[in-house]
């Protein structure tokens, strides 16, 4: 995972795409509003996730759904 994370941060889209699809599931569960999928705010987490992945450092002990909260 560190290496695709680190992929990732240095610009390795296919990387940043793994990533995306590993976290998908989290990002669809946060999407429900009212019971219905909300597009919107699916573009916007993904979105936070990528600033999230770009900006996370490893010399931290936070883990990523720590980063994630912070940008929301």
């Amino acid at each position: 995972m560190r290496e695709l994370l680190e992929a990732a941060q240095n610009g390795d889209d296919t990387a940043m795409g793994q990533l995306l699809e590993v976290f998908k599931p989290v990002i669809l569960k946060n999407c429900m509003i009212d019971n219905r999928f909300d597009e919107d705010c699916f573009q916007e987490l993904s979105l936070k996730f990528i600033k999230c992945i770009k900006n996370f450092k490893f010399d931290k002990e936070i883990d990523i759904y720590s980063c994630l909260k912070e940008q929301i």
